[in-house]
Parts: structure tokens; C-alpha cells; sequence
């Protein structure tokens, strides 16, 4: 399970970084091979039409400029009204129209482009959260195995098995298991694994106070076979199991630290073997070991089941998280589009346009004054 959502996060992660790289290319594209083209050859052309005008006497425009002044004086003595900006000097706007457009879409290519990636940048929150949680999960899940070991060596203790183990060599064993032990849980309370211990997290809840007795499932008949004294009491099985490794490792150091009666058992005699399970099934801290190790052991079990069932929910939360950041997106997209490139086109476009019927307009027997209007005229060419 693990692999599984390691394999997901890490597939989303590569897409943002795919898909980011292909927006990037294809909006330097549009940018450099369409829109700085466009504008460029859309301002060359409002600029020559306009020269075309120079070449006309100023007279002509002279007569039409007073035609037109008179014409609206006309209308306005008619309805008696006055006209406010008639003879105002309009501000001149020095930047060009064409240039203004050419970075409006520009801007607009960088704004499809962040609306492009925001939806696939949820991939960030949901990784961070996912790598954390998994991290936490992995390292938690480690205690089971330093636990087991020191049930193991500790009954090597009172075995003394020279066959397999050298003199002493099970008492360094059991001490790096606790020490390392010791060092895992002070890095899992102090958050180094995620960022924070288990319990800041709120799915874990329900085991950090009075859980009861926690068996993953399948295995809750185990607590009806649990069997109390003096050190193992049924209060401590149902603590919070950071408050049950405190008092385990609290139980180790005081049995490493008690010197351990040396036996030599014959391993060929029956009733040597027999002793020998008498001596280990009785000892008060092995048996404490066995009997605490199953119940932290199954809230291991019941934390990595919580854990997981989240992170699966979280999985589906982060998947339409992104699909409602798509639609929104796409609907920025389209505006902003309204936005910045209909109506710019449409603006130049009527530019152009009336442009282009100023220069249909002017009376047949100008355009021998003017060979370069002459020759747009019938031949369609600036030049």
C-alpha cells in the first residue's frame, strides 16, 4: 500500500513538471512565433496606412476637418445643446494601440499558463501531506520489530545458548534494540518523522485516550485471553500506547541493569529443556515484555489501518479537489480570453477597417496627388 501511494504522489508530481515544461514551450511559442509577429506586422500596417495620408495636400484635410466641424454645429444649433468637448484639446495617448495589444496578450498567455497549472499544483499539498503521514507510518511501524527483538534476546538471556550466541554477545543485542528503540519513539514524539508526532493527528484520536484494548481485526479475541499480575495490569493494556513504551522501556532498563542468573541448561535433556521454559515463561519482566509488546503492537497495527484509510479518502478528496480547480480554471480561461483577445482583435480590426474606408473615400481626383493611395487602391500594396 505504501508503494501504491508513493507511486501515485510521485506520478502526479512528474505530470505538474511534464505538463508545466509543455505550457511553458507552447506559450514561448505563441508569444514569439504569433503574437510578437502579429503585432508587429498589425502596427506596421495602421502606420502606413497613416503615411499614406501625408502624401495628401493638407488642404484636403483642411476642408474636411471645417465640413465636419460645421455639419455637427449644425445639429447641435438645431437641438440646442452644447457640446463640451467640441473645441477641447483631446490628450494624446503617445503609446501605440498595436504595441498596447501586443502586451496584453502576452499577459494573457501567462495568465492561461497559471490557470493551466493551478489545478495540477494540488499535487504539492497532497504529496506533502501523503510523503509525511507515510514517513510517520513507516518509522512507527519500526517499533514492532525492536520490540519483537528484545522478547527474543531477552529470553536468550536466560537460555545462555552459547551454540549460537557468544558470552554477552545477547546483552549488546537487547541494549542497541532498547537504545535504538529509545531513539526511534524520542524522534516520532518530537514530529522529525512528517513534521509532527502521531498525536497532532486527529484520525488517531480515538487511541490517545482510554483506546481499551486494541487487536487489528481478526485478532480481538486476543483480549480475552489477557492474563494480569503485579506488572502487567489491565490499566496499563489500555493505556495510550505511548504512555505503554514509556513504562516498557522503563521495565528494560531495569532489566538489563539486574544482573541475570546464569543457568547451564543441557539443550539434550528433556528435563533441562522443560526447566528452562519454566524460568523464561515465569520471569515478571519477560513476561510483561510479551504481554505489552502484543498490545503496542496492535495499535501499530490499528494506527497504520487508520492511516491508510486516509490517506486512500484523501487520495479521492485530492482527485476532486483538482477536477473542481479544472472547471474553475477553465472558465477563468475563457473570460480572460473575452477579456483580452476578443475584444483587442475586435478593436483592431474596426481600426483597420475605418482605415481602410478613409482611403475608399477620398475623391477620385486626389489619388493622382498621391501615387502611393493611387497604388493601394488598385493594387492592394502599401509600397
Amino acid at each position: 500500500m505504501e508503494n501504491k501511494i508513493s507511486s501515485l504522489a510521485y506520478r502526479h508530481l512528474n505530470s505538474f513538471f511534464i505538463i508545466a515544461l509543455i505550457v511553458i514551450i507552447f506559450m514561448m511559442y505563441i508569444s514569439f512565433q504569433i503574437i510578437m509577429p502579429y503585432t508587429k506586422r498589425n502596427y506596421r500596417f495602421i502606420k502606413n496606412i497613416i503615411l499614406l495620408y501625408r502624401t495628401l495636400p493638407q488642404k484636403y484635410f483642411n476642408d474636411q476637418s471645417d465640413s465636419y466641424n460645421d455639419q455637427i454645429q449644425e445639429i447641435l444649433d438645431i437641438y440646442s445643446v452644447e457640446d463640451e468637448g467640441l473645441y477641447r484639446k483631446k490628450k494624446k495617448n503617445k503609446k501605440s494601440s498595436s504595441k498596447s495589444l501586443k502586451s496584453e496578450l502576452i499577459i494573457h498567455c501567462l495568465i492561461v499558463a497559471i490557470f493551466l497549472l493551478l489545478p495540477f499544483s494540488t499535487v504539492f499539498i497532497f504529496n506533502s501531506e501523503c510523503r509525511s503521514l507515510m514517513n510517520i507510518l513507516v518509522h512507527s511501524s519500526k517499533r514492532a520489530y525492536y520490540l519483537n527483538s528484545i522478547n527474543l534476546y531477552s529470553s536468550e538471556m536466560i537460555m545462555n545458548d552459547k551454540k549460537y550466541f557468544s558470552e554477552g554477545e545477547a546483552l549488546r543485542l537487547i541494549t542497541d534494540c532498547g537504545n535504538e528503540l529509545q531513539k526511534l519513539e524520542s524522534n516520532i514524539k518530537s514530529g522529525k518523522y512528517g513534521g509532527k508526532s502521531l498525536i497532532e493527528y486527529s484520525i488517531f484520536d480515538g487511541l490517545n485516550e482510554n483506546p481499551g484494548c486494541v487487536r487489528p481485526k481478526g485478532f480481538e479475541k486476543q483480549c480475552e485471553l489477557r492474563q494480569f499480575n503485579e506488572f502487567y495490569t489491565k490499566e496499563l493494556s489500555e493505556s495510550p500506547v505511548d504512555y505503554m513504551i514509556v513504562e516498557y522501556l522503563n521495565k528494560f532498563n531495569e532489566f538489563i541493569n539486574n544482573e541475570v542468573e546464569n543457568h547451564n541448561y543441557n539443550q539434550n535433556k528433556s528435563s533441562d529443556i522443560l526447566q528452562m521454559l519454566t524460568d523464561i515463561s515465569t520471569n515478571p519482566y519477560i513476561k510483561l515484555f510479551h504481554d505489552l509488546s502484543e498490545d503496542i503492537i496492535g495499535h501499530i497495527e490499528q494506527i497504520n489501518e487508520l492511516g491508510t484509510t486516509y490517506l486512500i479518502k484523501y487520495a479521492h478528496f485530492y482527485s476532486n479537489i483538482s477536477l473542481i480547480y479544472h472547471f474553475i480554471c477553465s472558465v477563468f480561461i475563457v473570460v480572460t480570453f473575452y477579456i483580452f483577445v476578443t475584444r483587442n482583435f475586435k478593436k483592431q480590426l474596426r481600426v483597420m477597417d475605418q482605415l481602410t474606408n478613409i482611403i475608399f473615400i477620398i475623391p477620385p481626383n486626389l489619388y493622382n496627388l498621391s501615387p502611393k493611395i493611387k497604388n493601394f487602391i488598385f493594387n492592394g500594396k502599401l509600397n
